[in-house]
């Protein structure tokens, strides 16, 4: 009996042993069992694309939620990766977009002949009576009635009712090729085209006649400015007598083509001529300006003039879907 319980004994500590150290080296010899995923439901990653947008862009300073509820100052967003003591970063900065100009209204008033045609005035001019006196000179952007438009002895002519000062003023004649006309009634026009084209012209005559001031300042200053402005006048003037010319050649058949086609080659040497004595003109000024200076065209840019230029660039865009 006693050697019965010995055997048991014996046996059953060698099986429990076997099972507490050889059941880890057995189940290592086969695959870990998981659990499948429903491969029926589960589409490729390929096949997977977006539905919509499931969320909204927020502002990093105002809109996004805190990162602990307890801590109000921390955002997310807002706090840089490399750690709390990391500065905090910040949102790059929107361009500014320059606001545009402001138009100011312009209202003419009643009109006063009920025309079926008016006009804008483009640049400086002179306006007559009917009789022919000079009454002085107009500025751009008056606006005016087209009555009629005539021929003179000056060319072709607009008897019209200007505007000045609040009034109607007229008749009185304008050069048509100073003016731009429109079909239509002047009661007929939108407020804000009128006040554009208005404005626009208007702000073009004040940039001319501050260039003109200053152009006249240098060329006061500058011995060399007069012939300078001399060879670039003989230069523009050649180049309207040379197209003018061009124009006629191709026009003109027989011994008058032959004519005219020896004078375009004798007016090559004439081209050279006036552009050596421009760029020796240029030169001489341009010299005489670094050397001095006190010279104007040293001076610093006006800042008025170049807001003034800044606000008609930005007003072209419209004035040219009215006015190409």
């Amino acid at each position: 009996m006693k050697r019965f319980l010995a055997t048991y004994l014996f046996t059953a500590v060698i099986g429990t042993a076997a099972v507490y150290f050889g059941t880890p080296k057995i189940a290592s010899l086969f695959p870990r069992l998981t659990r499948p995923e429903p491969v029926a439901t589960r589409p490729r990653t390929d096949d997977l694309t977006p539905t919509g947008t499931f969320f909204e862009r927020m502002s990093p300073a105002t809109d996004a939620p805190s990162a602990d509820p307890g801590d109000s100052g921390q955002r997310l967003g807002t706090r840089s990766v490399d750690g709390d003591d990391a500065p905090v970063s910040t949102p790059p900065e929107v361009p500014s977009i320059e606001p545009p100009p402001v138009i100011p209204p312009y209202y003419p008033p009643a009109s006063m002949t009920n025309a079926s045609s008016w006009a804008i005035l483009i640049q400086r001019t002179a306006h007559y009576s009917t009789g022919g006196k000079n009454l002085g000179m107009l500025p751009a952007g008056t606006v005016g009635e087209v009555i009629k438009t005539t021929t003179s002895s000056d060319g072709d002519v607009a008897v019209c009712s200007i505007e000045q000062g609040g009034q109607w003023k007229g008749p009185v004649l304008i050069s048509l090729a100073d003016l731009v006309v429109f079909e239509g009634p002047l009661t007929a026009v939108p407020a804000d085209t009128l006040s554009l084209l208005h404005h626009y012209y208007t702000l073009k005559e004040r940039i001319d006649a501050r260039t003109a001031a200053i152009q006249q300042a240098l060329t006061a200053a500058n011995p060399h400015a007069a012939a300078f402005i001399r060879a670039t006048d003989a230069v523009n003037e050649f180049v309207i007598r040379a197209k003018k010319m061009t124009v006629e050649f191709k026009a003109t058949t027989g011994p008058a083509r032959s004519e005219l086609l020896d004078q375009l080659k004798r007016m090559k040497f004439e081209q050279v001529r006036l552009n050596t004595e421009l760029s020796q003109a240029e030169a001489r000024m341009k010299e005489w300006n670094a050397n001095n200076p006190t010279s104007p065209a040293n001076a610093a840019p006006d800042p008025e003039l170049s807001g003034w230029l800044a606000e008609l660039r930005r007003l072209e865009p419209q004035k040219k879907a009215i006015i190409p």
